[in-house]
């Protein structure tokens, strides 16, 4: 396993800075072992973050498009079942989406980070895009 810094700019001065390890797998043994299904798994970063793990996962579809998963396991005990389960959560990120996903999540960060100062001035990523202002209430979240 490999160890690495995975580095998010936030702004030109700022970063979001993440530590963790690797595994990694050539894609021919990737579909090799996994002819059973339907998306290869090429690449994996495993972040633990307190009670959470996170998983990227690169994988590929039929068509050899590479595309990423982000995956977050939180382990929780259910009390019907009398015990422990892992809650998971996906989003699932294609090639075309990548620009805009950093941009809102760079955004994001930096308000976070500068608690909303200095960024009004700004563009928001959805109305660089003259995409409609939506929020997670529209989708039902």
């Amino acid at each position: 396993m490999d160890f690495f810094l995975f580095t998010i700019p936030v702004d030109n001065c700022n970063y979001f800075n993440i530590f963790a390890f690797t595994s990694q797998k050539s894609q021919i043994t990737a579909m090799e072992e996994s002819s059973n299904r339907n998306n290869v798994d090429v690449y994996t970063n495993i972040i633990k973050a307190g009670k959470r793990t996170y998983f990227f996962d690169v994988k590929l579809t039929k068509s050899g498009e590479k595309y990423l998963t982000i995956t977050e396991s939180k382990r929780r005990y259910d009390e019907e079942q009398d015990k422990f389960i892992y809650e998971k959560h996906k989003i699932f990120l294609y090639r075309e989406d990548f620009e805009n996903f950093i941009q809102g999540l760079s955004g994001a960060i930096a308000f976070i980070d500068t608690d909303g100062k200095g960024l009004d001035s700004e563009l928001s990523a959805a109305e660089a895009n003259n995409i409609p202002d939506l929020s997670a209430e529209d989708f039902g979240l």
